[in-house]
């Protein structure tokens, strides 16, 4: 465990966190019970002490991504409204950490507008390559339920729970 004090004397560990959370907690103003995790949040990226750090406002779950191939083989990530970022950095919406293949930031983005109650997937601000049911994404591309998406050796099963049957 890496102990750490921030510049506001608060102690946390740095293997796991590469902000202070007591911090963010403070400067956003979120109540405690979002950063305990009791309610659905989004992840917002801002500026703490030079380091990414997130806040947590409310967004609901639409999806999940199951990696079905890779290093994290077996584990699934929750998918919001609005715009999810996929990519190794731990501040992105869905975290790859353990895949090696994949962007540290924004690799491939995926959007649920609830307007239109449709998820897009989305190039990111990597130049490597991104497949949506095999073929290489070029532009933003609908999604559909059990769609795979392909990130380096990382392949993703795409599960919507919104849909023109259910939505929020």
């Amino acid at each position: 465990m890496k102990l750490t004090k921030c510049r506001n004397n608060h102690y946390y560990n740095a293997d796991k966190l590469p902000y202070c959370p007591h911090c963010i907690h403070i400067e956003s103003n979120v109540p405690v019970d979002d950063v305990e995790g009791l309610r659905q949040q989004n992840v917002e990226t801002i500026s703490v002490e030079n380091n990414i750090a997130c806040t947590l406002q409310e967004r609901r779950t639409t999806g999940w991504l199951v990696c079905i191939s890779g290093e994290m083989y077996g584990e699934s990530f929750i998918l919001y409204e609005g715009e999810n970022h996929i990519g190794r950095e731990r501040n992105m919406n869905v975290c790859l950490s353990k895949e090696p293949t994949v962007s540290r930031n924004t690799h491939a983005t995926i959007t649920y507008n609830t307007e239109s109650n449709t998820f897009s997937l989305g190039i990111g601000a990597s130049d490597k390559p991104i497949f949506h049911n095999n073929t290489l994404v070029t532009n933003t591309t609908l999604l559909t339920n059990k769609d795979l998406i392909q990130l380096g050796d990382c392949q993703l099963l795409f599960i919507a729970l919104c849909s023109n049957k259910f939505s929020w």
